[in-house]
């Protein structure tokens, strides 16, 4: 339960960031589709069928969705870390960008 929360939060974040970076709402949907692509769809990797030694894997296995599939699967907290580590930088990348927000003001 604790790693979906972190999940959602981390998501609802980013799409907040995303938001104050963009100016408009077309801007904000070309901007956040390959976002989304990219940490929402790292499971589907796996079905490329690709070597298991390969950097890619190696790297979208530190996502946070594949790591909480992880932690569902073994049950490891160090898991729910790499998501909480994830989590504390969408919550920096959308203070950034409502700080850059507000001094556009």
């Amino acid at each position: 339960m604790i790693g979906l929360l972190l999940l959602f939060f981390f998501f609802l974040f980013l799409g907040i960031g995303v938001g104050l970076f963009v100016k408009t709402v077309g801007m904000m949907t070309a901007y956040l589709m390959p976002i989304l692509f990219l940490f929402g769809f790292t499971p589907m990797i796996e079905f490329l069928n690709l070597e298991q030694g390969r950097v890619m894997l190696k790297i979208t296995n530190m996502f946070p969705v594949p790591q909480l599939i992880q932690m569902a699967d073994t049950g490891s907290w160090t898991s729910i870390g790499i998501v909480f580590i994830w989590f504390i930088g969408s919550v920096l990348f959308a203070y950034i960008c409502f700080m850059r927000t507000r001094k556009d003001v």
